[in-house]
């Protein structure tokens, strides 16, 4: 990343006089993985080229554009999104290098012009302060980090919270009754449809916590564990928390019923957990 770097001169000097064919920067010929890795690489470097004025921005875009028509081997836009952003890191946010930002701004906006670059893998990979720079938002403190926050706020730290006291026993009871049945209302792999709907329907109506629904099925299946339908009726009712429910019962050593420890293996086995 050292704009005085030889090889690295030599080679953005070469492609911007036309000195040199893409063929020869490649690597000449070679299984289409290593073509692709070579290529990778290449863009990294010319990425830096760019950055530190060495090779025009234009150049840049039409050295990508012939190694995407080039025996197909092609330019990642994850690969090439990465080297964006990494060089904006390094050389973008650096105040005292204003040229570097303006340069690596004008071959991302051409890049995503061209079609060469894929906004949305840019939005993926880069931050705010460079996809403001390049025209993805419009304002980022004061428009997209708000919703960021709030986004990320609602959707990872909120928890909701249930009112033991207002809850009722008989939601509870209904589905202890509901999963302890035997015969042909037992919990099965043809019905679980209708089991489904109605442990659902008693969480609505009766506002039960989904975190004890869940820990009731795991008690349930590990006094029953030999019956493996409440292997799908876990995976279907989408009980992500599954191992730490699991490890919180089995952490009573000695006194954990036996059946937890068949219930755990056969979710194991079954890839639920």
């Amino acid at each position: 990343r050292n704009p005085g770097h030889i090889p690295m001169q030599a080679l953005a000097t070469s492609l911007k006089d036309g000195n040199i064919r893409l063929m020869d920067a490649l690597g000449g010929d070679g299984d289409l993985g290593s073509q692709r890795f070579r290529a990778a690489l290449l863009v990294g470097l010319l990425v830096d080229g760019v950055a530190g004025g060495l090779l025009p921005p234009e150049r840049f875009v039409d050295t990508v554009q012939e190694i995407d028509a080039y025996k197909d081997t092609g330019v990642d836009n994850y690969e090439l999104g990465d080297a964006l952003w990494i060089a904006w890191c390094l050389e973008g946010r650096n105040a005292e290098n204003a040229e570097a930002a303006g340069r690596l701004v004008d071959v991302s906006t051409s890049l995503m012009d061209k079609g060469c670059l894929s906004r949305r893998v840019l939005m993926e990979i880069s931050e705010g302060d460079f996809m403001e720079a390049v025209g993805l938002v419009s304002s980022y403190k004061d428009g997209w980090r708000k919703r960021e926050i709030r986004f990320n706020t609602r959707n990872v730290y909120a928890q909701t919270k249930f009112n033991m006291l207002r809850e009722e026993s008989e939601g509870y009871s209904k589905l202890l009754t509901l999963l302890n049945q035997s015969g042909e209302a037992a919990v099965s792999k043809d019905n679980m449809d209708g089991i489904l709907t109605e442990i659902k329907s008693l969480i609505g109506y009766f506002d039960l916590d989904p975190n004890r629904v869940s820990g009731i099925i795991l008690d349930v299946f590990a006094a029953r564990p030999e019956n493996e339908a409440f292997v799908d009726l876990i995976n279907a009712f989408g009980i992500h928390k599954s191992a730490e429910f699991l490890r919180f019962r089995l952490a009573g050593g000695e006194t954990v019923p036996e059946g937890f420890h068949r219930a755990a293996g056969l979710l194991v086995g079954r890839g639920v957990i």
